[in-house]
């Protein structure tokens, strides 16, 4: 992608984001959105997506596993 291709990728991505709020899974139980990292490059995009979802602490705990970073969440 050009410059102006890249430009115009980060607006869309970035305005898809700003219209959500949270999302709703299956069983109901919702994730808040809190912050987005959006990069657009000539090969390609990275996303990082921050959200608060509860119902996913629990499978994190029993896998062992940690998250890239949790400063949101006074546990970690």
């Amino acid at each position: 992608m050009d410059p102006l291709q890249r430009t115009g990728a980060v607006a869309l991505i970035e305005d898809g984001f700003d219209s959500v709020e949270a999302v709703e899974g299956p069983d109901g139980m919702e994730a808040d959105l809190l912050d987005r990292i959006v990069v657009v490059y000539p090969g390609g995009a990275f996303l990082q997506v921050f959200v608060i979802a509860p119902a996913l602490e629990l499978p994190r705990r029993l896998c062992g596993l940690s998250w890239v970073n949790c400063s949101h969440d006074p546990s970690c």
